[in-house]
């Protein structure tokens, strides 16, 4: 065990396309109150494990970041509206090797679309990172997503987009070339 240490924040495991023995960490981080364990609810709900709420014990294995509860949360959910929750123990994740961080905005923060990869840094380790709203019913959806598990991949670039659509051009980018093209013949008249 190289380094410890807790930070603020929520974590959850996902079961990967392998099963049971790939399971995918993801860090919910951000303010007190902005939905970080409303988000890890909807996540359970999919079937996801509750690592640790509020709290979670990071430290770095074998070259990778890996999260557990402190001893004192361990298995403790806060619901908000109802109160902390004790979770059954099959909803639950002793340790897990971290492979997304998801920063929570603020509601109402402005995301873009197509965002450029990103990465966030744990212990010093690079880790793939995403921005998500939350409160929104898709918000556990786009983790998933995000995280490769759930019913597509991520196109992660202009030429990945191209490549998948077999070369043809997105509705965009058609509604685009028929824009340019009216505004070049009432530009020539």
């Amino acid at each position: 065990m190289d380094k410890q240490n807790c930070i603020h924040a929520t974590c959850v495991s996902i079961e990967g396309p392998d099963g049971p023995d790939d399971m995918r960490g993801v860090i919910l981080r951000g303010r007190s109150g902005v939905g970080k364990s409303d988000i890890a609810l909807q996540l359970i709900d999919r079937g996801a494990r509750l690592v640790a709420d509020d709290q979670v014990a990071l430290r770095v294995e074998g070259g990778r970041v890996v999260a557990s509860a402190p001893l004192a949360l361990a298995g403790l959910l806060e619901v908000r509206g109802l109160g902390i929750v004790r979770l059954d123990p099959g909803a639950l994740q002793g340790l897990v090797p971290i492979d997304l961080i998801v920063n929570i905005v603020d509601p109402g923060t402005d995301l873009d679309r197509l965002p450029e990869a990103a990465y966030g840094k744990l212990l010093g380790i690079s880790i793939p990172m995403i921005d998500l709203a939350p409160f929104e019913a898709s918000s556990s959806m786009k983790v998933c997503l995000a995280v490769g598990v759930g019913p597509g991949v991520i196109m992660a670039s202009d030429q990945d987009r191209k490549v998948a659509s077999g070369g043809q051009k997105s509705a965009d980018e058609k509604r685009g070339d028929q824009e340019n093209g009216r505004q070049e013949k009432n530009g020539n008249r």
